[in-house]
């Protein structure tokens, strides 16, 4: 993660309720977001990022979720999942991978990185 934190800037934000209240979403590329124990909250939380952030690149990480509620969550926005129980590099790697993409689709598009 410290590799992770290095190349990118990262924001945690302990509850997916606080994200309502902060504004880095409108500047993040990737959101990593763990449902926590309430996956119904998650996958509305998820729906709602998803419509206000639209460039916005979520990795669902928990690992409490149902087959039927991970494929929800990829009809609602998610663009990658992982298990909570997954090695943290592995993690750091999806997320260095969703930022690859989300900057390579911004210099596409000729905006500001």
């Amino acid at each position: 993660m410290r590799r992770l934190k290095q190349r990118n800037q990262v924001t945690l934000v302990q509850r997916p309720a606080d994200l309502a209240k902060s504004t880095v979403l409108s500047t993040a590329s990737v959101l990593a977001m763990d449902c926590g124990d309430s996956p119904e909250t998650g996958l509305i939380t998820l729906a709602l990022v998803a419509r206000l952030y639209p460039q916005l690149r979520v990795l669902l990480v928990n690992g409490r979720l149902s087959q039927g509620e991970i494929a929800e969550a990829f009809r609602r926005g998610a663009c990658d999942y992982l298990s909570s129980q997954v090695d943290p590099e592995l993690t750091a790697e999806r997320i260095e991978s969703l930022c690859r993409r989300s900057n390579s689709v911004e210099r596409e598009r000729g905006l500001p990185q």
